[in-house]
């Protein structure tokens, strides 16, 4: 008989392998979850300004001041935990970010947008 823990990872072709406590753990903060959700409606590298004017919109913040703090943000907090997870890989000297455990978060992702973005 063949069985499967039920929090252990899911295994996909080619892509990092995401436990379920770390995908939950993720997904507990807004900002970052905006930033994942946003990685996951594009294909390829992202500027990490780019990002942080798309989570400062969603928190209704589309001022100076809101970018930046959504930009301190995520180059002191959210990227580093996204990174140690396995999540994205950023380039620091590029400034880029790209979503390379998708497959492990976007259903995931799917099931909260409806609550996230009324």
């Amino acid at each position: 008989m063949k069985t499967t823990p039920a929090d252990g990872p899911v295994r996909t072709a080619g892509a990092p392998t995401l436990s379920p406590a770390a995908i939950f753990g993720l997904l507990t903060n807004d900002d970052r979850r905006y930033a994942l959700h946003y990685l996951s409606m594009t294909v390829g590298e992202l500027p990490v300004a780019e990002i942080a004017d798309r989570i400062a919109y969603w928190n209704g913040e589309s001022t100076t001041e809101g970018r930046r703090r959504a930009l301190t943000a995520l180059h002191h907090l959210h990227l580093p935990k996204l990174v140690d997870e396995g999540a994205v890989d950023y380039d620091v000297e590029r400034q880029t970010v790209v979503l390379v455990a998708g497959a492990d978060l976007v259903p995931h992702l799917r099931l909260v947008a409806a609550a996230d973005f009324d």
